[in-house]
């Protein structure tokens, strides 16, 4: 049957692979615009484990957000641009009915220059994108005019190609190797870690935030709510050991009673410019832009 296809292939592509998880999630027949993000972004993730992730023009993501839909609205918000990334980014808006999409989509650049952009629409993967060429570093914002109803919404997503090889790399990983674990268990507590580096260099006070998304739906259609966790690099005690090497962690909370599946992501920020590199081989620091 498809189920036991389905359920042969995730123990073979975690033998010998990895694999991917995208829950169906809908109203009805309609699949959210969020599904077809988290397809497409599989996909991304796939394509970088095949080559070299870190090599010069291998796509990066730079900020995503969704925003749900309600009355008509203005969704906002930023993303950072900085030199380790090549001269060009796109701007996209992902949409279940191009009719979501208002008239208003508007970007100002880091030196305060207000931009409404020309739009290039892409029906074949419901698309709205604007490119930015020659695009100039530090921080971005967007304002785009949001027409969904209350069960859809809108998907913001600005890529870019690395630059150089010793960029920005953040990783996220937990302290199991396992796939499934039991978060309720405080005997057994699940770290979670993420670094933040240029090059070799740890980056400093910057602000990492984890969020687990349940995947799926609750009894009334909607997601549900996600947990932030705030990751910190301080050294002052369990489970940060080490402070200001980078590594920002955090205890997963406890989550009684609530099995299914979760995805685990993370935002790193420049916490309003105090985010600094750590030079090692001579002791100084660098801040960030943006």
């Amino acid at each position: 049957t498809r189920s036991a296809i389905v359920h042969g292939l995730e123990p073979l592509s975690g033998s010998s692979g990895r694999s991917f998880t995208v829950m169906d999630q809908g109203v009805g027949n309609d699949s959210k615009v969020s599904m077809l993000v988290g397809l497409m972004d599989a996909l991304m993730a796939a394509v970088r484990l095949s080559g070299q992730p870190d090599a010069p023009g291998s796509p990066v993501l730079v900020h995503r957000s969704e925003f749900p839909g309600t009355i008509i609205s203005m969704s906002t918000g930023t993303f950072a641009l900085d030199d380790s990334l090549g001269p060009n980014a796109r701007f996209s808006v992902y949409y279940y009915d191009l009719i979501h999409v208002g008239n208003t989509i508007q970007l100002t650049t880091p030196s305060g220059k207000t931009l409404v952009p020309e739009q290039e629409e892409d029906g074949d993967v419901n698309m709205i994108f604007v490119k930015l060429e020659n695009a100039e570093r530090g921080l971005w914002s967007y304002t785009v005019e949001n027409r969904a109803d209350s069960h859809h919404g809108l998907y913001v997503q600005v890529t870019a190609k690395r630059n150089t090889s010793s960029g920005l790399r953040v990783k996220l990983w937990t302290s199991s190797s396992k796939s499934a674990v039991n978060a309720s268990d405080p005997s057994n507590p699940i770290i979670l870690f993420a670094s933040v580096t240029v090059g070799e260099s740890p980056v400093l006070n910057a602000r990492v935030v984890a969020k687990l998304q349940r995947l799926g739906a609750n009894a009334t259609g909607s997601s549900y709510p996600p947990i932030y966790i705030d990751l910190i690099d301080n050294g002052i005690g369990d489970p940060d050991i080490t402070g200001n090497d980078g590594v920002y962690s955090r205890y997963l909370p406890q989550l009684h009673h609530h099995t299914g599946r979760y995805l685990l992501t993370a935002d790193f920020d420049y916490n309003a410019g105090m985010a600094l590199v750590a030079k090692t081989s001579s002791n100084r620091h660098h801040k960030l832009i943006g």
